[in-house]
C-alpha cells in the first residue's frame, strides 16, 4: 500500500503505532524515553516490523531490529514503492545509542531507510563508545539519509561505537543540509553479501534527485578521529564508491526528471583515518555542485585508482582537495594503502606549512605513488615519507610548492614543471639529526628551485643530504633550474648527485645569493659532511656563482667538510662563476676529477683555498670560455690518460705545479702558458694555438715528451727537460725556450731564428740549447728581425757569422724560408750550415757598388795583360 499522507500525517501514525509495541518501544511526549530490551527474542519478534518515529529525545541502550512498516510519503519526499522507513528523528528530536545498544536496520524484502532531519525536518543522532549500528546486511542494502527534503536539517555524531552502511550512504539530500561527524570508533561502508542481487555501496556528501526546485544539498562530513573505512571491493561485483557531491546526473521521474539539482559537499578531516580499500574510490566532485576535502589532519589511505576527481566524468562541478593546516601540530598524510596509487587530482597545500613540522606528508608505505595532477602550494609544504617511490608525473601538470623534502624512500619527476623556495632530499627536521636517507629522481620535466628577488628575503635552497640525514639525487633527464643556494651534503650529511643526461643551471637570476657547494659544514656541527657530485652526461651550468668544494659557513670554524666532483661525460659551464676547491678552513677538502666531458672556466675560475685542494685530470677537457683563465691550483694527470686544455681562441696561464703519469693535449687557437715546474711523466701534444713555457726552475711539462703539431706554435723563455718535436713553429725569440733532452724540427716544421740588432753578441740572437738538435730533411729555417735590425747599416756590409747550437748532430736539406726576403734583398744572403756539432748561420755581404766596381777593373786590367803576355811570346 502505497500512503500519500503529509509528514505530520506520517508522523501520527508512526506515534500511533509506537504506543501499540508496549516493552519494545515507548513514545513520551514530555520526557526523554529510554528503549530497552526485556530479552533478545522478544525485541526481535516486535521490532523486526516495526518503524521507530522519534520526535522526542530517545534513547537506546539495548539491542534493536527496525525493518519499517510504512511506504514512503509521495512527492515531494518521493522514493518507491519497494521501500520503507525503519528509523525516522525529526521534530527537533535527538536519538542517542549508548550502553548495550546494538541497532540494526534491515530488511529483506523492502529497502529500508534510516532518516536523521528528514521530510524537512530536523534531527539528531548520537553514538556513544560501547555501541554499535548497522544499516543495511549482507543479504540486503539499506539506506542512511542525513538531513533531506527543503529545510531538513540532520546531525549525527560519532563517539565512538561503530558504525556499517551498506547500500546508500547520504549527508545532505533534496535540498536538505546533514552533517556526520566522528570524533572516535569506526565508520565501516561495505558491500552486501556475494548472494544478494545489488552489492553496490554509494556515499553521497551531499545528493540530489530532486530538481532545482528542491533547492542546493548541502553536506559535510567531519573526521575529527576513529577510523572511516571504506572496504575492499571483491573483483567485478559491484562498488563502494564516496562522491564528495552529486552522484546523479538526472532527477528522478516524480520530481519531474530532467537536470538533477546542485549539490555541494565537504570533508573536513583534522584526525583520524579515511581508508578506502582496494576498488573503492573517493571522487572528489559529482555532478552539478561542487566538492570540497579538507585534509587537515589525520590519513588518507588510498590506493589504487582509489582518488579521482569527477565522479562520471561531469566536466561542470567543481572540486577542491586541500592539504594541511597552519595549526601546530596538524599534519595531513595521504598514503598509500592496499595497491599502487593512481590519481591525476588538483591538490592544494594550506598556506603556512612551508615548514617540516606543519607540511603535509605523502607517505608511499612501501608502495608507489603517482601524481599527474597540479599542486598549488606556494606557501605550503610537502614532505615524502615511507619506503617505496612516488612519481610526479603528468607532461602539463604545474606543481608549485613552497616546501618540499623528499624524506624517505625514492622520488622521480618525470614529467610536468615542479617550482619550489626550499628542497631537500634527505633528512630535514629542522634541527635535530636522523640517519633517514631518501633518492631523488629527475627523469623528465622541469624542477625549478626559485624565489624572492629581494636581497633581505629568505633565499631558495636546495639541499641533497641534510642534518646527518643521506640523500641521492639522480638526473637522467628534464632541467633542474636552482636560484639560490645549491648544497650537496649539508651540516653532518651525505649527500650524492650524480647527473647523467639533461640540464643543470645554477643562477642568480633574480638577484639571489647563488652558491653551489659540495660539501658544507656550519661552525656548530660536530659531525663532518660529506658531498659527492658525479657528471657522466647533461649540462651543468653556473652562472654569476660560486661553485664550492668542501666549505663552511664560518673560516674560524674546524669542522671538516669534503666535496668531490668526478666528471666522465657532459659539460660543466663556469659562466662568470668561480670554483674554489677547499673553502674556507685548513681541514675542509675539496677535489676535483675531470675524468671525461668538458669543464669550461675562464678567468679566476678554478682556485684553491686554504684546505686541501686536489685537481685531477684523468682524460676530460678543460675548455677557456670568458676572459683568459688564470689559475695557481696544483693538478695531476691520471695515470694511463690523455688530458685536454682547450684554450677555444682565448687563453690561460697555469701557475700551478702538475704531477702524475698521465698525458696533456693542447687544443683550440690562443695561448696556453705553463708558468711553473711540473713533474708529470705523460707526453705533451700541442695540436693547434700557441704553447708557451715560462718557468724559471725545472720542467714546464715535467719529464715527457713534447709534440708541437702542424700549426701549433711554441713560445717563451722557460726549460723542458722531455724530447721535443717540432712539427709546427718554434718561435725562439732571443731568450728561448731550453731543452734538457733532444730537440728535432720535423719535416715541415718551422724553427724561427731572431735576431734583435746589427750585432753579432750572445744575448742578441737565438740560441739553441739542448742535448741534440736535428733539422730533418724538409724542415724550414725562417727569421724574425727586431726593430733595431738596419740591414742598410754598414754592419752588413762585411760577412757575418752566428754560432747558434754546439750540439747539432743532424742537418737534413733545410729549407730556407723567403718570408723575410725582402727585408735584405740586396744586402746579402743568409744560409746555415753545421760546423762539427755546431749549427751557424751565415751572412754573406753583396760588396759596395765602388767595391764592386774597383773589382772589375781589376779583373779588367788582369785580362789585358794576360792577352799582352800571350800576344809577347
Amino acid at each position: 500500500m502505497k500512503h500519500s499522507a503529509t509528514p505530520v500525517s506520517l508522523l501520527s501514525a508512526l506515534r500511533n503505532r509506537m504506543q501499540n509495541v508496549g516493552k519494545s518501544a515507548r513514545m513520551l511526549s514530555h520526557a526523554p524515553v529510554i528503549l530497552a530490551g526485556v530479552s533478545a527474542a522478544l525485541l526481535q519478534s516486535n521490532a523486526m516490523a516495526d518503524t521507530l518515529a522519534v520526535t522526542e529525545d530517545t534513547t537506546i541502550t539495548a539491542p534493536r531490529t527496525y525493518s519499517g512498516d510504512d511506504t514512503i510519503p509521495t512527492s515531494p519526499h518521493y522514493e518507491g514503492d519497494g521501500q520503507r522507513d525503519a528509523i525516522v528523528v525529526n521534530t527537533a528530536a535527538a536519538l542517542t545509542l549508548d550502553g548495550a545498544a546494538n541497532v540494526k536496520v534491515e530488511n529483506l524484502g523492502y529497502t529500508a531507510f534510516l532518516r536523521v532531519g528528514a521530510y524537512g525536518s530536523a534531527g539528531s543522532l548520537v553514538i556513544n563508545e560501547g555501541t554499535s549500528l548497522a544499516v543495511g546486511s549482507a543479504e540486503r542494502y539499506a539506506n542512511f539519509h542525513i538531513g533531506q527534503g527543503a529545510g531538513g536539517d540532520g546531525a549525527v555524531t560519532q563517539n565512538g561505537g561503530a558504525v556499517t552502511s551498506i547500500g546508500s550512504f547520504n549527508v545532505g539530500v533534496n535540498g536538505g543540509t546533514g552533517s556526520y561527524t566522528i570524533n572516535e570508533g569506526t565508520l565501516r561502508f561495505a558491500q552486501a553479501g556475494a548472494g544478494a542481487s545489488n552489492r553496490t555501496t554509494l556515499i553521497s556528501i551531499g545528493f540530489n534527485n530532486a530538481t532545482d526546485a528542491a533547492g542546493a544539498s548541502e553536506g559535510t562530513l567531519d573526521i575529527a578521529g576513529g577510523t572511516v573505512e571504506l572496504e575492499a571491493v571483491e573483483a567485478g561485483t559491484g562498488s563502494v564508491n564516496l562522491i564528495i557531491g552529486n552522484r546523479v546526473a538526472d532527477a528522478l521521474a516524480a520530481y519531474g526528471g530532467g537536470r538533477s539539482g546542485d549539490s555541494h559537499g565537504t570533508i573536513n578531516q583534522t584526525g583520524g583515518t579515511l581508508r578506502v580499500g582496494d576498488g573503492a574510490a573517493i571522487f572528489l566532485s559529482g555532478y552539478h555542485g561542487s566538492g570540497t576535502y579538507n585534509l587537515q589532519g589525520g590519513a588518507l589511505e588510498v590506493g589504487g585508482n582509489g582518488l579521482q576527481a569527477r565522479y562520471g566524468n561531469d566536466t561542470t562541478s567543481t572540486y577542491a582537495f586541500n592539504l594541511g593546516s597552519a595549526g601546530a601540530g596538524n599534519r595531513a598524510t595521504i598514503r598509500v594503502a592496499g595497491s599502487d596509487l593512481t590519481t591525476s587530482v588538483n591538490m592544494t597545500l594550506a598556506e603556512g606549512t612551508a615548514t617540516f613540522g606543519q607540511a603535509s606528508r605523502i607517505d608511499t608505505n612501501g608502495k608507489n605513488a603517482t601524481l599527474s595532477g597540479d599542486i598549488e602550494g606556494a606557501q605550503g609544504g610537502l614532505v615524502k615519507t615511507g619506503g617505496g617511490t612516488l612519481f610526479l608525473a603528468g607532461s602539463g601538470a604545474v606543481r608549485a610548492i613552497g616546501f618540499f623534502n623528499a624524506n624517505e624512500g625514492v622520488t622521480e619527476h618525470t614529467a610536468g614543471i615542479t617550482t619550489s623556495t626550499e628542497f631537500t632530499v634527505g633528512n630535514y627536521i629542522g634541527g635535530a639529526r636522523s640517519p633517514d636517507s631518501s633518492t631523488f629522481r629527475l627523469s623528465g620535466g622541469t624542477l625549478d628551485i626559485t624565489g624572492p628577488a629581494t636581497p633581505d628575503a629568505n633565499n631558495p635552497s636546495f639541499r641533497v643530504g641534510d642534518w646527518g640525514g643521506n640523500g641521492a639525487f639522480y638526473q637522467t633527464g628534464g632541467t633542474l633550474n636552482v636560484d639560490g643556494s645549491f648544497v650537496i651534503g649539508n651540516r653532518g650529511a651525505e649527500g650524492v648527485f650524480n647527473l647523467q643526461n639533461g640540464a643543470v643551471n645554477v643562477g642568480g637570476e633574480n638577484g639571489n645569493a647563488v652558491a653551489l657547494i659540495v660539501g658544507q659544514s656550519r661552525s656548530t656541527d660536530a659531525s663532518p659532511s660529506s658531498g659527492q657530485l658525479d657528471i657522466s652526461g647533461g649540462t651543468l651550468t653556473v652562472t654569476d656563482s660560486v661553485f664550492w668544494l668542501g666549505g663552511t659557513t664560518n673560516s674560524a670554524a674546524d669542522t671538516q667538510s669534503t666535496g668531490t666532483v668526478t666528471q666522465t661525460g657532459g659539460i660543466v659551464s663556469l659562466v662568470n662563476s668561480r670554483l674554489r676547491i677547499a673553502n674556507q678552513n685548513t681541514t675542509n677538502r675539496g677535489t676535483y676529477n675531470l675524468n671525461g666531458g668538458v669543464l669550461e672556466a675562464g678567468g679566476n675560475g678554478i682556485s684553491k683555498g686554504p684546505g686541501i685542494a686536489a685537481f685531477n685530470f684523468g682524460g676530460g677537457t678543460l675548455r677557456i670560455i670568458g676572459p683568459a683563465l688564470a689559475t695557481s691550483i696544483d693538478a695531476a694527470f691520471a695515470a694511463s690518460t690523455v688530458s685536454t686544455i682547450d684554450t677555444n681562441n682565448i687563453g690561460a696561464t697555469w701557475s700551478g705545479s702538475l704531477s702524475g703519469d698521465g698525458s696533456l693535449v693542447k687544443t683550440g687557437l690562443g695561448t696556453l702558458t705553463f708558468s711553473n715546474a711540473s713533474t708529470y711523466t705523460g707526453s705533451t701534444t700541442v695540436s693547434a694555438g700557441e704553447f708557451r713555457v715560462t718557468n724559471t726552475s725545472g720542467s714546464a711539462t715535467g719529464s715527457g715528451s713534447v709534440l708541437i703539431e702542424a700549426g701549433a706554435l711554441l713560445t717563451g723563455n722557460g726549460h723542458i727537460d722531455g724530447p721535443v718535436i717540432v712539427r709546427g713553429t718554434w718561435n725562439a725569440g732571443t731568450d728561448g725556450v731550453t731543452f734538457g733532452d733532444s730537440l728535432t724540427i720535423a719535416s715541415g716544421g718551422k724553427y724561427v731564428w731572431t735576431l734583435s740588432g746589427n750585432s753579432t753578441d750572445t744575448g742578441s740572437f737565438s740560441r739553441i740549447e739542448a742535448a741534440s738538435v736535428t733539422f730533418a730533411d724538409g724542415a724550414v729555417f725562417d727569421f724574425a728581425f727586431g726593430d733595431n735590425v738596419d740591414f742598410s747599416d754598414g754592419f752588413w756590409s762585411t760577412d757575418q757569422s752566428w754560432l747558434i747550437s754546439g750540439s747539432a748532430s743532424g742537418l737534413g736539406s733545410i729549407l730556407l724560408s723567403s718570408g723575410r726576403l725582402a727585408d735584405y734583398q740586396g744586402y746579402g744572403s743568409f744560409s746555415v750550415a753545421s760546423t762539427g756539432n755546431g749549427l751557424e748561420v751565415t751572412w754573406s755581404a753583396i760588396p759596395e757598388p765602388s767595391s764592386l766596381a774597383l773589382l772589375l777593373a781589376a779583373c779588367s786590367l788582369l785580362a789585358v795583360t794576360i792577352r799582352r803576355c800571350r800576344a809577347g811570346r
